[in-house]
């Protein structure tokens, strides 16, 4: 497997955490404190109905990105998404992880402060590193790529 390819893997595998917590919160796991950085009410050990309905909007997004990422890797059939598109989304998504750490970062849980921040940086270092190797690839073989 190419350096590309361990990138995408591990970014869908990191993806797929994502997801898994966002599910749980989603379905009334007892782990409201270690999210939406511990803004819960403390009395709650699940999340109250806006921020369940927001988990479930998080998961929506997240269930896109490891397709997202093996389409545009042409692992998975890409769909009727146009190739300029399918390339600028990734990028758009390296931007954004760093942000979701930043987050994670000032939250006043230890698990998602120190955990999920660990996480949500390993996942920007890979999806960075991806959109990179991919640019260099496609680079090489038509130079007015940029």
């Amino acid at each position: 497997m190419d350096a590309i390819g361990i990138l995408a893997v591990v970014a869908v595998c990191l993806v797929a955490v994502e997801l898994a917590f966002q599910l749980a919160l989603a379905v009334a796991a007892p782990w409201a404190g270690a999210a939406y950085g511990g803004r819960a009410p403390p009395d709650h050990r699940t999340l109250p109905t806006r921020y369940r309905v927001a988990s479930v909007v998080a998961a929506v997004f997240l269930l896109g990105v490891p397709w997202l990422i093996l389409a545009e890797g042409r692992v998975i059939a890409r769909g009727p998404v146009p190739d300029r598109l399918l390339s600028l989304l990734p990028r758009v998504l390296a931007g954004l992880f760093p942000l979701n750490t930043f987050g994670t970062l000032r939250a006043r849980h230890p698990l998602e402060r120190w955990g999920f921040s660990g996480v949500a940086a390993v996942l920007a270092a890979a999806m960075r590193g991806y959109c990179c190797q991919r640019l260099a690839d496609r680079s090489a073989v038509d130079p007015r790529v940029s």
